[in-house]
């Protein structure tokens, strides 16, 4: 899975993000789950669910006067224009600026690039 920069992730909580590691199987021991985030700051560490950091991304976004809408689909039909092929679950993730369209593997994905992109633009908060 494609994570986001830690420099983003600063931005985003507001703490500055020295590590990153996606957790993909469930470890009782630990009390993580499958697509938890460990963030660590220094010394200490948070645990994310993934879909919780996407929010707070999202939210990031908007603080930045962008607006990204992001979705999973299966396709219902072949369309070669989009090149998606019917019974294929793709994910999408757009900012409402300049039509820009981010498709990626899962929808976590498609927004961290999204957000990427908004981060690149400079002046962000």
């Amino acid at each position: 899975m494609t994570l986001p920069s830690n420099e983003l992730l600063s931005k985003v909580l507001g703490k500055e993000v020295t590590h990153l590691k996606f957790i993909d199987a469930c470890d009782a021991r630990l009390g993580l789950r499958a697509n938890d985030i460990v963030v660590s700051f220094g010394e200490c560490n948070a645990t994310y669910n993934a879909y919780e950091l996407m929010h707070l991304m999202k939210e990031w976004t908007l603080k930045n006067n962008f607006c990204i809408v992001s979705a999973t689909f299966t396709a219902e039909e072949d369309d070669i224009e989009e090149n998606w092929i019917k019974g294929v679950n793709y994910a999408w993730a757009e900012i409402h600026y300049e039509g820009k369209l981010f498709r990626a593997d899962t929808e976590f994905e498609a927004v961290v690039q999204s957000c990427e992109w908004v981060l690149k633009q400079g002046d962000t908060k």
